[in-house]
């Protein structure tokens, strides 16, 4: 289980939510992904990932190539898009407050446990 370094371009325009509730929402994101988890090999104790913020994409443009980009706004869906299809093997990631209309969903099984969840997908 090695390191995964994680970036998170702080871009985009706000929806729903406010811009103190997004830079909340991204701060307990990287608490959660830098948070310690044994290594079963090891039997230590490692940070999950390194997280770097960016201002923007072309501050992600500029350090090595990382494991995820999560973009924190719907509003920089195409900037994924175009960056997923530059980038194949980085895991993409756009948070949103509202699923698109029109798009075919993929939901893991194991996130669509909770009614919450369950409600936010289907019936919302």
């Amino acid at each position: 289980m090695r390191t995964r370094t994680v970036v998170i371009v702080d871009q985009g325009a706000w929806g729903i939510m406010k811009p103190g509730e997004y830079d909340e929402g991204m701060r307990q994101l990287e608490e959660t992904l830098c948070a310690l988890r044994m290594n079963p090999r090891t039997g230590k104790e490692e940070p999950a990932a390194t997280v770097r913020r960016v201002p923007n994409l072309n501050a992600l443009k500029e350090g090595s190539t990382p494991d995820v980009v999560i973009f924190r706004t719907r509003g920089m869906l195409d900037a994924a898009r175009a960056y997923k299809r530059e980038h194949p093997g980085v895991n993409v990631i756009v948070f949103t407050g509202l699923i698109p209309d029109g798009e075919v969903l993929l939901v893991s099984k194991g996130w669509a446990l909770s009614s919450e969840a369950v409600r936010s997908i289907v019936l919302d």
